[in-house]
Parts: structure tokens; sequence; C-alpha cells
């Protein structure tokens, strides 16, 4: 599945204010948490540099 940025980024924010975002439809809660983490993480190393 494809994502928009603005999608990635709703999401990252939303975990980091302590929730998680709805899962897509059709997509497995671990893995949907998994890929946010995973942007979460490219998005806090792009903000230091």
């Amino acid at each position: 599945m494809c994502y928009n940025y603005g999608f990635k980024l709703l999401c990252v924010e939303t975990y980091r204010s302590g929730t998680w975002p709805e899962t897509p439809e059709g997509m497995l809660k671990r893995n949907f948490h998994n890929m946010i983490r995973r942007w979460s993480i490219i998005k806090e190393s792009k903000d230091c540099g």
C-alpha cells in the first residue's frame, strides 16, 4: 500500500501523542503499527539533520 506524506505525518503525530490511528482495512494492526514506528524514526532523523 502507498500512503501520501500527509497521511504518514498524521499517523506519526498521533502515535507520538500516545494513541494509534485507525488501522486501514485489509492491513494487520501489528504491521501497521510497525510501519508507523519506522516512519517516526525516519521523521525524527530528518528533524535532527
